[in-house]
């Protein structure tokens, strides 16, 4: 099953309560039990309702939902650290007076008719879309710190990984929603060249994957009977931004051609809100910049580092003395590491006991880390 937070309502014991459950509806149920019973999602519901699918679902169903049942005080804690609760209803209208206090007043409820999820694959994890294996992993160890920075170590993180690659991406996207039927969470690159800020008119340029992303996103809004989807840019330029500056520090032993661009990423640390940084291109650099207003962002940003106006890169490629391109990197900030940067900072990271957050990283992981479990937090596996 999708390895969400599930509560059945009431209304499942209502309908059920007036007639007999379809085969269908009974492998829906049975199904739902199962993967909790495997640690693939975390199910609470009305008491009423669990007391009928125990009566009614025959064995070993029934004495899951008797751990259900048992677990339920246990679980509920976990719904105050999601952004979103999925109730399984017979409600057509995406409501529900049955309740309890802690959901009845919440907006982040999404309701999931019981015909609509009949028709999703719910044998498999929700999947994570990203544009290689890399960013999945990445992606799980932010989830992972958000589970015990929050004392939710009684739950685990479960996703199906899905690669899409820059260029199609978004076709993978609408193949996992309407095609494979499967609740999707989809996170790509921003890349955006600065800061979105009021002080420089015009929002920032997103990139080209993530526009498509959103034409997508866009028009699934008005179809029926598909499963859940999110779309998400990141907050910064790249998923490598994200990385803690301890951790890239960790690879200069290695690595010692890092230490120019690490010393420019301390340098933007220095600035007061310490958001450069986050739209740094870690691989690359920062290359020549001819549009506005993200010239006149990183011109502020190297004014307040020392350097002179006048001395400003031109707007144009500069030429040395035999008229030959001189490259941006000579003349702009330098890059940090180009060589497997993200994939030696997983490595770094899986070997640590703890995960230390720079400041200006803490609400960027939270934030995230937040939404991931939302997706993929489950149950641990029940061995007896």
């Amino acid at each position: 099953m999708i390895p969400l937070v599930y509560y059945i309502d009431r209304t499942i014991y209502d309908e059920f309560s007036k007639r007999q459950m379809t085969v269908k509806e009974k492998l829906l149920f049975s199904d739902l039990a199962t993967m909790f019973h495997r640690g693939k999602c975390v199910l609470l519901g009305n008491m009423q309702s669990i007391e009928l699918l125990i009566n009614v679902l025959s064995d070993p169903t029934d004495l899951i939902y008797s751990m259900v049942r048992a677990h339920y005080v246990e679980q509920r804690s976990v719904i105050e650290s999601v952004k979103k609760v999925f109730i399984i209803t017979f409600n057509e209208d995406n409501s529900s007076n049955s309740l309890p206090e802690i959901l009845s007043s919440s907006e982040n409820n999404y309701f999931l008719p019981v015909p609509v999820i009949e028709n999703c694959q719910i044998n498999q994890s929700c999947i994570l879309l990203a544009e290689n294996l890399n960013d999945c992993i990445f992606y799980k160890i932010i989830a992972n710190y958000y589970r015990i920075q929050h004392n939710l170590e009684n739950f685990c993180i479960s996703f199906s990984n899905e690669l899409g690659g820059g260029n199609t991406i978004s076709t993978v996207f609408s193949k996992c929603v309407l095609e494979d039927k499967s609740p999707t969470i989809c996170i790509v690159d921003s890349d955006r060249t600065h800061e979105p800020t009021s002080k420089y008119p015009g929002a920032p340029k997103l990139g080209g994957t993530y526009n498509d992303l959103k034409r997508i996103e866009n028009s699934l809004f008005n179809m029926n009977d598909i499963p859940p989807f999110y779309v998400l840019a990141l907050d910064a330029r790249e998923i490598e931004n994200l990385i803690p500056l301890n951790v890239l520090e960790a690879m200069q032993s290695e690595l010692p051609a890092m230490s120019t661009g690490l010393e420019m990423l301390r340098k933007l640390l220095q600035i007061q809100n310490k958001s450069p940084i986050l739209f740094y291109d870690i691989k690359k650099g920062l290359p020549k910049i001819t549009d506005e207003p993200a010239r006149d962002y990183w011109m502020e940003i190297m004014i307040s580092l020392g350097a002179s106006k006048e001395n400003m890169p031109p707007r144009g490629l500069p030429k040395d003395k035999n008229g030959k391109d001189i490259s941006p990197k000579d003349v702009f900030f330098p890059s940090v590491s180009s060589n497997r940067v993200l994939e030696r900072a997983i490595e770094i990271m899986k070997k640590s006991d703890t995960i230390h957050l720079e400041t200006y990283l803490v609400d960027l992981w939270e934030q995230l880390g937040e939404l991931l479990f939302t997706w993929g937090c489950a149950s641990q596996p029940i061995r007896s």
